[in-house]
């Protein structure tokens, strides 16, 4: 994650701990009009902002019993935010949901028809890995605060170092073997890991909340017709 200060940092780490606990999922647009807008506040007084075609996977920000709900969502390879009424999206864990068939401390199995999906952690071996860290300054005097792991942005830690990181994700769907994208993902939560097939338009959802704390985020693995369309990771605003 990225070096975000002062009372913007507050204001994430607040939302982050009153919004996860209530309702914050994957969903997708889902709307008989085929689309939707999206406002910049709750109800049909919004303004519409934005506009999303069935199918794009947002992450619903809200209140268990609201009829206008937050969502983030990334379009255009940017984040954005906005507000739609709760019946234009179906959850993706409404979907054909695919149990675990072995769970352990550091893996999880899950198998459907002639398919399968194993995952992994590992911890995390610093050694391994070029660190970047921010330079000394007032908000970092100690200069140990990390914002680049392999010379990437990362996930699941709030500057310190991680504790694990995925080991492997081997997806197979009807004897085909699937890449999945793992890198800059730390601190993974494999027991909230769920999978979630659409069969009807042969879709399959793979989406977790990983770490915890400031450094929670939420990533989902979107594969269609045996390739992976898309891979998400989004952290509350």
């Amino acid at each position: 994650m990225g070096h975000i200060c002062g009372m913007r940092m507050l204001f994430l780490i607040l939302v982050f701990l009153i919004a996860w606990p209530t309702f914050c999922q994957f969903a997708i647009i889902k709307d008989t009009d085929g689309y939707v807008n999206v406002r910049d506040s709750s109800g049909k007084t919004g303004k519409a902002i934005d506009t999303l075609f069935n199918g794009h996977c947002v992450y619903v920000l809200a209140e268990e019993n609201e009829a206008w709900v937050g969502i983030d969502y990334e379009k255009n390879g940017r984040k954005q935010y906005g507000y739609v009424h709760r019946s234009r999206l179906q959850l993706v864990n409404q979907f054909k949901t695919i149990t675990a068939s072995k769970a352990l401390p550091t893996s999880v199995f899950f198998k459907w028809d002639q398919s399968s999906l194993s995952i992994s952690k590992i911890p995390f071996d610093y050694k391994k890995h070029a660190l970047h860290y921010a330079k000394n300054d007032s908000l970092n005097p100690t200069g140990q605060f990390l914002i680049g792991i392999d010379g990437q942005a990362f996930w699941g830690t709030d500057g310190e170092l991680p504790h694990y990181q995925y080991g492997r994700m081997a997806l197979t769907i009807n004897g085909k073997p699937i890449e999945l994208p793992i890198k800059g993902l730390y601190n993974p939560n494999l027991d909230f890991t769920e999978v979630n097939l659409d069969a009807k338009n042969n879709t399959l959802y793979i989406h977790t909340e990983n770490s915890d704390g400031a450094g929670g985020y939420g990533v989902i693995w979107i594969v269609k017709n045996g390739v992976c369309i898309k891979q998400w990771v989004t952290i509350p605003f």
